[in-house]
This record gives C-alpha cells, structure tokens and sequence, in this order.
C-alpha cells in the first residue's frame, strides 16, 4: 500500500527534511548495507515508511536536473495523484466547462469560432478552452498532493532550501474537443514560473498531449523564430511530447516553448498548477480582468474570429438572431402559462436562448451554429403563434 502510494500518503508527522538529509547513509555502500537491513530485521513499519522516501530521492535529483536542461519533465509514474482523485477532479471540469459554455453564449459570443477571453474562461484555439475551476474539496486536495509530490524537484531545479516554501500562483485545466487542432508554439511567461500539469486522462507519448521544444527556456527564441518553428525541420526533429497516465505529472518552465496537440478524437482535459518558489511571482497575462458573467453583446460582438471570414458571415447573421430572439421572447410573455419572471433585459434574453439551445439538442440541430438556431427560433415562434391559435 505504501508503495503504491508513495510520498503522498506518508502521514505529516514524518519529517521529509530528516530523510532528506540521510541520503548521503542511505546510498553509500556498508551504512546503506548495515544500516537500513538493521532497520528492517528490527521493525518492518519503519521499512515501509523509508521504503518510498528513498525511492523518491533517487528520482528527485535526476529529474531536477532534467527540468534545469531542458525545461520540462514528466515524473516518474509512481508520483501521482492517484487514479480515482483524477477521475472526481474530470468529472467536476467537465461540469464548470458547460456552466461557463453557457455563460459565455448568453454573453452573445460564438461559442466555437470566436477567440474570447474572460477571467474564467479563455478559448485558446478552436475547441480547446482554458478556465479557472473553483475551490472544491476533490480540487484542492488534488493541488495539495500535485505540489506536495513535485516540490522537491522544483525547489533542487531552483536552487532552493530544502523547506523553501512552493506557492500556487494559480490552478486550472485546459479542455481540448474532438476536432481541436494543434495550438501555435508558445511560452505561458517569463521566469520564476513552473506549471505543472496533471492529465485527467491516459496520454500516450507523441499523441495528443503537448509538444516541447527542449532548451528554449534557455534560449529566449524571438517570436518570428518561434512563429517559424513549424517549417524548421531541425527544431522539429527534437521537439518531444510525454506520456503521462491520469493523475500523474509534467513539470515545465513557464518560458519553455511548447504546443498542445490536436485532438485525437476524445475529450482530453489537463489540470494544471502554477507555482513559484517566489512569493512575488504572477501569472499577469493568461487571464484578463472581466467577467464573463458581467459581459454584454456590446462587449463580444467584435472579438476576434480564428477564421475572418468566419466571422463575417456571423456578423451578417446576427442582426437577424437578434430580432428573431426578440419576437420569440414577446411570444412567451405573451403566453400567461410561459411567462418569465427574470427582472431584467439580460436575464430574459438568456432564458431565451436557452430554450433555443433546448430546441436544437432536442431536434438533432448543432446548437452552436447560429443558423441552426435562426432555424430553431423560427420554429418555436411558430409554435408559440399556433399555441395561442
């Protein structure tokens, strides 16, 4: 049991750092030989106890070195969350991505093809959404046990005292779709960074995981060479993407470039922690300030398409939609047995569009596209109008 749940279910009352400090005895021939075999012929308990402590200082200092070379690492497969941990956390991101989808289309964006981004949620590339998750109990104990398994090999990268403190900056998990294609190369900021991503799911290696480029942390690449990446065979013949099972960890260096993959047919989602061994370290790009609860159309309704003439067409449309929406919530007021009782504007029009979506998942209509919904709002116009007939 010990084993198979290394350094996360040692109790609190061990003191790692007294561990730590014997690793020196523990690995130097007769001591090691002497002194840990007298351990175990006189109490087994204490056996176990040391058993994954030493295991895991065999791995620590290796994959710190790693992580200082080439600005990522993914741990050993017995440094984990746990399997049934990662499969709660899934369970409750899947649920937050839906609640924020939805708040998202009341804000009046397209869900698919706009680039927006709120201080919940951001839509990174088509079908691949980065949000922010609330503090639950699955949540939090997942932080606790991810910085708590990787905060060795981050604080012996940096350099740091064995009980220098390892802060969360910032938590959250990045959702890709069935048919999310493969992100542009990137770096998430500057120094003093490290995330460290959990996979919710099995990732094989050079599937759909993501893609670093080895160095680049080191390197500060400019942004036409790192635009340029994918035509570069030499870079691209080096770049590399770990396997992780579910619930267990990548570390990486916030400047390291890397890339998600594209989708390979499922829903992959990624928990990942932001941390530092700086107290005054910030995330103060990913995420802007507003909320997409407090966004209006008059907000959304110019943000970015992927596709220009994507967005064109929706921009055509959308006058349309709009006065659609409005006859269709005119028809319900009137119907006494339907009526709202939302207290403003805002309200009325989500309820609205609501029951558009509704209508489409009901009637087999891609409830993201905006002409199936001209196509529902019609229709339930049209059945309002026969209802009072």
């Amino acid at each position: 049991e010990w084993q198979s749940g290394g350094i996360a279910n040692i109790p609190k009352n061990i003191d790692l750092k007294v561990w730590e400090q014997l690793e020196f005895v523990m690995f130097s021939g007769l001591l090691y030989l002497i002194g840990i075999q007298c351990l175990i012929g006189l109490n087994p308990t204490i056996a176990l106890l040391v058993s994954p402590i030493t295991s895991q200082m065999r791995w620590v200092e290796p994959h710190a070195i790693a992580l200082q070379r080439e600005g990522f690492v993914a741990l050993p497969e017995d440094a984990s969350v746990g399997r049934e941990l990662s499969e709660s956390v899934a369970k409750e991101c899947k649920e937050r991505l839906e609640f924020l989808l939805e708040a998202v289309d009341s804000a009046g964006c397209d869900l698919i093809e706009q680039q927006y981004s709120f201080s919940e949620i951001c839509h990174r590339k088509r079908l691949r959404w980065d949000l922010r998750m609330p503090r639950t109990r699955a949540w939090d104990e997942m932080c606790r046990l991810a910085v708590e398994v990787a905060a060795p090999v981050l604080r012996t990268a940096c350099n740091c005292a064995d009980d220098a403190e390892v802060h969360v900056v910032m938590s959250g998990v990045v959702t890709s779709r069935p048919g999310a294609l493969q992100q542009s190369f990137h770096a998430d900021g500057e120094s003093g960074l490290f995330n460290i991503f959990v996979p919710l799911v099995d990732i094989k290696a050079d599937d759909d995981g993501t893609q670093f480029w080895p160095g680049s942390h080191l390197t500060d690449p400019s942004m036409e060479t790192v635009l340029d990446l994918p035509q570069n065979e030499a870079a691209m013949s080096s770049m590399v993407a770990p396997g992780c099972l579910a619930g267990g960890m990548v570390c990486f260096d916030y400047r390291t470039i890397h890339r998600g993959l594209p989708s390979s047919g499922r829903e992959r989602a990624v928990a990942y922690i932001v941390v530092s061994t700086d107290s005054r370290a910030q995330d103060r790009k990913n995420f802007p300030d507003l909320s997409v609860h407090d966004a209006t159309p008059e907000h959304t309704e110019y943000i970015p398409f992927f596709e220009e003439r994507v967005g064109d067409h929706w921009r055509a449309m959308l006058p349309r939609m709009n006065s659609l929406l409005i006859r269709l919530i005119n028809e319900i007021k009137i119907d006494k047995k339907s009526a709202f009782n939302e207290s403003t504007e805002m309200d009325v029009k989500r309820s609205a569009m609501a029951l558009v979506r509704g209508f489409c998942r009901d009637n087999g209509l891609d409830e993201f596209s905006i002409q199936a919904r001209i196509q529902a709002t019609n229709a339930l116009i049209k059945r309002y109008q026969d209802k009072e007939t």
